[in-house]
């Protein structure tokens, strides 16, 4: 468990997958990081035991998705989802204590392929960001990209953080 008082930063982070526009990816997401799992591949645990016995690495479950919120666009609706409440850490950032100091927020699609919509960042911003920030006194310079703190281009090459932070200035 965490504090509220312990949260400084919110890490902006991308699923790196499609956004079919027609599915709930966040669901697939909640069940893969709810799954043992080997190089991308749900498994079982007797699968996940036996490749350990081969000196093989797997992913254990987590008991949630690993993010605070999930953005993503469903049936031309931007869709808002609550993943880990805010008590609970998150897991999306080891690195600098960050799934302690931050609250993460998910945008589904990859964004080393292609650009956010301006809409689907503007809702995030409304709903999640700003309201965060007001309620947990975070500064619009604690707003970060997961790239800041680990070896990963996430939230995306093409997410550009700048650009997020010029459309948070106009809602606060």
């Amino acid at each position: 468990m965490r504090e509220l008082k312990d949260i400084e930063y919110i890490m902006i982070h991308h699923s790196a997958t499609k956004d079919d526009g027609y599915a709930l990816n966040s669901e697939s997401i909640r069940k893969y990081h709810m799954s043992f799992a080997y190089k991308g591949r749900i498994i079982t645990e007797k699968e996940a035991k036996q490749l350990e016995k081969e000196g093989k690495r797997c992913k254990y479950p987590w008991r949630d998705i690993g993010y605070n919120f999930v953005v993503e666009s469903v049936d031309n609706n931007i869709v808002v989802l609550v993943g880990r409440p805010l008590q609970w850490k998150a897991a999306g950032c080891r690195d600098a204590d960050m799934n302690i100091k931050a609250i993460h927020i998910c945008f589904v699609g990859d964004y080393n392929l292609s650009r956010p919509s301006s809409r689907i960042l503007k809702i995030g911003i409304d709903r999640i960001i700003v309201p965060l920030m007001k309620l947990l006194d975070i500064d619009i310079d604690h707003i970060v990209a997961h790239r800041n703190y680990s070896r990963t281009s996430c939230p995306g090459k093409m997410f550009d953080m700048r650009f997020l932070k010029k459309l948070i200035r106009e809602r606060i």
